[in-house]
């Protein structure tokens, strides 16, 4: 069992990972800023029926089994795909990742076969294995890119962003960025395996914080990203590390390494939570039915005692 914080951490971790691992979309200017915002409002009202079920203190997909065996297969099967095609294209880009930033000069197939490997390793060891990397994984990459903000201020300059238009870019823009979340189907799938305590941080609070601080660390993500590289920020497809290669702080002349390192292990864990989520939302409704089937035949079994009872009185 994981508590409400660690879950917090390691939804964090996948949603800041992704917005580095992933090459960048839109360019310089006030669309790109906006279609991320828009974004994560669009990612919270879709996921506005977990957040219910939070609050209720029971597993989506179980109670959707416990009512209908065929609704929560359905529900169940193709959550499971679509977690599941989540970590397989993650794991892609994020060996693309690694290999430019990295693993310069390894193969890509190569790259991938290693962070396929950690990531069902990580998905092997459980919820709890996986809460507590991510947590310390969360702390390192949270510290360092916090140095590396600071040291490049030398190198920011104002912002003269562009209007944003609603245009088609626009709307691809949200579109690309919908596709490359996945952190709310995590807590779904995750949400029975969180400790419930009555003080304390719960998992409906841990939801909505991860909600504020998400809108909030994306939108800095990108101000930074174009306040450092300008309007060169269009053209590079990692930008955050593009503008890390500019801070150097007293012996590291550098950032961009440790920041491609740190970036690209948050990445392959994240991996690993998608495949274990999607190994949860089946097992959820397969425990559901087992319990339910469990249940019958022990009533089933009174019954027949009570009967052989009665005839003998």
């Amino acid at each position: 069992m994981i508590s409400s914080y660690q879950l917090l951490c390691i939804l964090l971790l996948s949603r800041l990972s992704a917005e580095f691992f992933y090459p960048s979309v839109g360019g310089y200017g006030w669309s790109t800023i906006a279609a991320a915002a828009l974004t994560e409002g669009v990612r919270f009202l879709l996921a506005l029926p977990f957040l219910l079920y939070s609050i209720r203190g029971t597993s989506f997909y179980g109670s959707t089994a416990r009512k209908s065996r065929i609704a929560g297969w359905v529900f169940a099967v193709a959550a499971a795909f679509l977690i599941s095609l989540a970590a397989v294209r993650g794991a892609l880009y994020t060996a693309e990742f690694a290999q430019r930033t990295v693993l310069v000069g390894m193969s890509g197939a190569v790259s991938a076969v290693l962070t396929a490997a950690f990531a069902v390793y990580s998905a092997s060891k459980g919820a709890e294995a996986i809460a507590r990397s991510g947590v310390i994984i969360l702390a390192g990459t949270a510290i360092l890119t916090v140095i590396i903000a600071i040291a490049a201020i030398p190198h920011m300059r104002e912002l003269q962003l562009p209007q944003a238009e609603m245009d088609g870019s626009f709307f691809e823009q949200v579109y690309e960025r919908i596709y490359r979340g996945g952190e709310y189907m995590i807590f779904a799938a995750l949400l029975p395996y969180v400790k419930r305590t009555e003080k304390g941080l719960s998992p409906c609070g841990a939801l909505l914080c991860f909600s504020g601080i998400s809108l909030v660390s994306v939108i800095l993500i990108n101000v930074f990203g174009m306040a450092v590289l300008g309007e060169f920020y269009g053209v590079a497809d990692f930008p955050f590390t593009a503008a890390a290669q500019l801070s150097d702080i007293a012996l590291f002349k550098r950032l961009d390494g440790f920041a491609g390192a740190m970036w690209s292990a948050a990445a392959a864990l994240r991996c690993g939570m998608l495949l274990f989520s999607a190994y949860a939302v089946i097992y959820a409704v397969v425990s559901e039915r087992k319990g339910a089937r469990n249940e019958k035949n022990t009533h089933r079994g009174n019954t027949g005692r009570m009967s052989a009872s009665q005839r003998m009185r």
